[in-house]
């Protein structure tokens, strides 16, 4: 085959657009009202895009609290030895030297990652640090858990509960698309000894992604809409990066014969495996004829399922060797 494409072409579009419904701005807002009751920010990130979509609305706005940074779903980036040092070098050069590595879905025989015990004391520590202002006089602890959408803030909520309650998820279902948390929570509480209450907050992205290759990575990870940049778009993307990232296993996966750099013939693949057809009515010569066509946006949305399922491939998304 001919070699990899070596950058993706966006046609004419130039940035992402408007992703700020009105329940971000309301959330961000109760945010910044409750930052007063609070001791410690959790923000949450997904750890295949370590660096891109953190949005620094929320770093600004919550930056005179002490912070912990919580690199989520990290089974499903994968990262090797090498991949940590460099990404820990890169963090520490961001002064960001308060963070942790967790798991929130249960291994095997459904027991809970080791990572998840060390977050209450590593916030605890944190707080010991620095003076409680607002709460000197209160021995509980308060803190606010945020991050852009869909990165496990709720699934790390109902984790630790279930570590140091011993109780079930809280009464929300952990929805699999970006945007259900709509606004702040009631202190919902994860601890007992020491006494720890959590706010839920809604994820809240930046109002406009200016970079491309950031807000595809951030629709790769499932943390904006699909529909925002087209899932054939975002499907191109993952070939894209698979290739370039030489992530071959999609080839097996869906029984190709080889790597492939054109779209298209993945999705027809994919769609004629599967038998997927979209029905259209054309008008010829004869009158109106039913005409079955491959269904690639079908195509599409199974190979993000895949990709998010980890069936693709484990890996971090950013390039953690590029020079910032």
């Amino acid at each position: 085959m001919s070699a990899f494409r070596t950058a993706f072409e966006f046609g004419s579009r130039k940035t992402l657009g408007h992703w700020f419904p009105r329940h971000m701005g309301k959330g961000l807002r109760q945010m910044r009202a409750l930052l007063h009751k609070v001791d410690c920010v959790v923000e949450v990130h997904d750890c295949r895009i370590p660096f891109s979509g953190r949005n620094p609305l929320l770093s600004e706005a919550l930056s005179s609290k002490p912070h912990l940074l919580v690199l989520n779903k990290v089974d499903t980036a994968a990262p090797s030895r090498e991949d940590m040092d460099i990404l820990e070098r890169r963090l520490d050069n961001e002064d960001i030297f308060d963070y942790i590595f967790t798991q929130c879905s249960p291994g095997e025989g459904g027991a809970l990652d080791q990572s998840i015990s060390e977050i209450i004391p590593r916030c605890v520590d944190i707080i010991n640090r620095t003076s409680r202002y607002d709460r000197e006089c209160d021995s509980s602890l308060d803190m606010m858990i945020v991050g852009v959408p869909n990165v496990g803030k709720s699934s790390l909520i109902n984790a630790i509960r279930r570590k140091y309650l011993h109780k079930g998820q809280i009464q929300r279902t952990v929805a699999k698309s970006p945007g259900h948390t709509r606004s702040v929570m009631f202190r919902i509480k994860v601890c007992e000894k020491p006494l720890v209450h959590l706010y839920d907050t809604p994820g809240i992205l930046e109002p406009g992604i200016g970079d491309l290759h950031c807000g595809m990575k951030l629709a790769l990870c499932n943390t904006v809409k699909d529909h925002l940049l087209g899932t054939a778009m975002i499907a191109d993307y993952l070939l894209f990066t698979l290739n370039q990232k030489k992530e071959f296993g999609y080839v097996s996966h869906y029984n190709l014969k080889e790597p492939i750099d054109d779209i298209r013939k993945v999705l027809l693949h994919i769609a004629l495996r599967d038998r997927k057809y979209k029905v259209r009515k054309v008008l010829t010569g004869t009158g109106d004829q039913i005409v079955k066509i491959p269904d690639y946006e079908y195509s599409a949305a199974i190979m993000l399922r895949d990709f998010r399922n980890g069936d693709l491939g484990r890996f971090i998304l950013d390039n953690l060797r590029a020079r910032h």
